[in-house]
C-alpha cells in the first residue's frame, strides 16, 4: 500500500467499513512495531481489527475511551500515517520491480496466493514466467495490481478465457464481417478474450497493429487466447494505455499506488473495490516472497 494511502469513508465500530479503506487501515495498523501478529489485509472489518484501532487509540493515540473507528481526517488517521512516512518504512520503489520478480521465488509466492484465495489458479506458474520476464515492468506494484486483474478478468485461472457466454445480449455480441488485407472476408463475434477480456472489432484492429500484428488479430480473433498474445495485449494494454488511453503509470507512482482508481486503465470502476483489495493482498505475498 501506499504511504500516502487515503480512506474515503470511517473504518470501524459501525463504519461504512468499504474493503479498500478497510485494506488501507489493516495495511497501516500492520505498520505499528507492537509486536502483534499481522492482521490478514482481507478488507473485512473483523473484531480483530476493531479490536487493534481499539488498542492503537489507547496506546498511541491516548485516548481513555476508544471509540474504535479510523476517520478521514482524524488524529488516529494522521498518527497511522505518520507510522508509514518514508523515514520509517522503505518507499515502494526501492526496489526495481524487475529486480524484485528476478528474485521471486515463484513457488513459494504461487503457493502462498493459492492459499490466501482458496483457489486452484492452474494458469498461475505460466503466467509469472511471463510476469517476471517481463521488462517493462519498472515497479513491482505494477505487476501486483496486473495479478489482480488478471485474477478477476481470467474468472481465477489464470489462463486466457473466453468471456462468459460469448457476448450474448452485448452491443458487440453479434456476427460483423471483415476483410483482410488478402482480400479474404471472415465473420467473427469479437466478445471477450484473453487475459484481458478485449472486445469489438475496432479494438481487436486498434490492439493487432499496436502489437506489430497487423490485422491479423481482426481476422482471427482467436489468437487473442494464446498465452504469448495473450500478455502481449495485457502488457502494452494496461502500460501503454491502449485500452481506455489511461497508463498504469498514472494511478503508481513513487510516491502513491492507488489501486482503486488503477481501474480506469483497464474497464472504468467495474469491480474497482474488490480488484484493489486483492491487490494489496498480492503485494504482501509478493514481497515477502522475494529471496534476498
Amino acid at each position: 500500500m501506499s504511504t500516502l494511502a487515503l480512506i474515503v469513508a470511517p473504518v470501524g465500530d459501525g463504519a461504512p467499513n468499504r474493503p479498500l479503506d478497510v485494506a488501507v487501515v489493516e495495511d497501516l495498523l500492520n505498520r505499528w512495531p507492537d509486536g502483534r501478529p499481522k492482521l490478514p489485509v482481507d478488507g473485512l472489518a473483523t473484531p480483530l481489527l476493531l479490536a487493534r484501532i481499539s488498542l492503537f487509540q489507547t496506546e498511541v493515540v491516548g485516548m481513555s475511551v476508544p471509540d474504535r473507528q479510523v476517520r478521514p481526517g482524524s488524529r488516529t488517521f494522521a498518527l497511522l500515517q505518520q507510522m508509514a512516512a518514508p523515514s520509517a518504512v522503505p518507499p515502494p520503489t526501492a526496489t526495481p520491480g524487475s529486480d524484485l520478480l528476478r528474485r521471486l521465488d515463484r513457488v513459494a509466492f504461487a503457493r502462498a496466493l493459492r492459499t490466501a484465495f482458496g483457489i486452484a489458479a492452474p494458469g498461475l506458474d505460466d503466467f509469472l514466467t511471463s510476469l517476471c520476464g517481463d521488462a517493462a515492468i519498472t515497479d513491482p506494484r505494477w505487476g501486483v495490481y496486473v495479478l489482480a486483474t488478471v485474477k478477476h478478468e481470467t474468472a481465477d485461472t489464470f489462463r486466457p478465457i473466453e468471456e462468459l457466454g460469448r457476448g450474448a445480449g452485448r452491443d458487440y455480441g453479434s456476427p460483423q464481417s471483415y476483410t483482410d488485407r488478402s482480400g479474404r472476408t471472415v465473420q467473427s463475434v469479437y466478445y471477450g478474450r484473453g487475459y484481458i477480456q478485449l472486445t469489438w472489432l475496432a479494438n481487436y484492429l486498434r490492439v493487432g497493429q499496436a502489437l506489430g500484428l497487423g490485422d491479423s488479430l481482426a481476422a482471427r480473433p482467436d489468437l487473442a487466447l494464446q498465452p504469448d498474445v495473450a500478455y502481449r495485449v495485457l502488457s502494452r494494454g494496461m502500460y501503454d494505455g491502449l485500452f481506455t488511453g489511461r497508463r498504469l503509470s498514472e494511478f503508481i507512482t513513487p510516491t502513491a499506488s492507488d489501486y482503486l482508481h488503477a481501474r480506469q486503465v483497464v474497464n472504468g470502476m467495474d469491480a474497482a473495490d474488490a480488484i484493489a483489495v486483492n491487490a494489496a493482498t498480492i503485494e504482501q505475498l509478493l514481497r515477502a516472497a522475494a529471496v534476498a
